[in-house]
């Protein structure tokens, strides 16, 4: 049986993907610092340890490398080479679902997605992820049960590197249980990668670890 916890947080990527790959752009890079969604940037709303710090360790794959903070690991059961998509968990959450997969515990993916644009050209993809979002948390509350809509914020900063970096946070409730899935793009040319968390209750230590590994992104040569 798959896990719970890995449903919605698919459901989300795609479709934002395919809003993503429909629009085109007009911004320049200059302004990614300031091209905030009319909210605070969430993405500074977090210390970020410095890198190395606290047993974080550096991964590579084939499209670049990033940190996994001490304390969370590589899932093995979802993680794959051939789709492209890596899974990881807290080392207690790890603890649980080998007792059990059929539960939610927060959650981290990576993946490396393609689009028609340049990192020069990330207004409308910004805007685009934005009002899918939004689209897609109403198409939720009127046609699933048991689901309560609740707000999408987003910002953006930039990578250790200096990439791009944006990050969107939606808030919504399932059976009266607070979700949230933060979101964050890491622009390239003509491709992104996304920092994907989902998470119930105390957050903090998964909010943490999925910023780290977004901020600490490089591209591969």
């Amino acid at each position: 049986m798959a896990r719970k916890w890995l449903g919605k947080a698919t459901v989300i990527v795609s479709a934002v993907a395919v809003v993503v790959l429909l629009c085109g752009c007009q911004k320049t890079r200059q302004d990614a610092a300031v091209a905030v969604i009319g909210v605070a940037d969430e993405s500074t709303a977090i210390e970020v340890p410095e890198a190395g710090a606290d047993g974080a360790r550096r991964v590579e794959k084939d499209f670049g490398t990033y940190e996994v903070p001490g304390g969370f690991v590589e899932d093995a059961v979802y993680s794959r080479q051939q789709t492209g998509k890596w899974f990881y968990v807290s080392q207690a959450d790890e603890k649980k679902l080998a007792q059990s997969q059929n539960q939610f515990v927060n959650n981290i993916s990576v993946n490396k997605g393609s689009c028609p644009y340049s990192a020069e050209e990330h207004g409308a993809f910004r805007r685009a992820i934005l009002s899918q979002l939004m689209m897609q948390m109403n198409f939720f509350a009127t046609r699933v049960a048991n689901y309560e809509a609740g707000e999408v914020t987003g910002g953006g900063s930039f990578t250790d590197a200096g990439d791009i970096l944006y990050t969107f946070t939606s808030n919504y409730k399932i059976d009266g249980i607070a979700e949230t899935t933060t979101q964050h793009y890491i622009v390239g040319n003509q491709q992104f990668i996304l920092v994907h968390e989902t998470a119930r209750g105390d957050s903090e230590e998964t909010d943490r670890a999925a910023l780290h590994i977004a901020k600490s992104f490089r591209w591969a040569d």
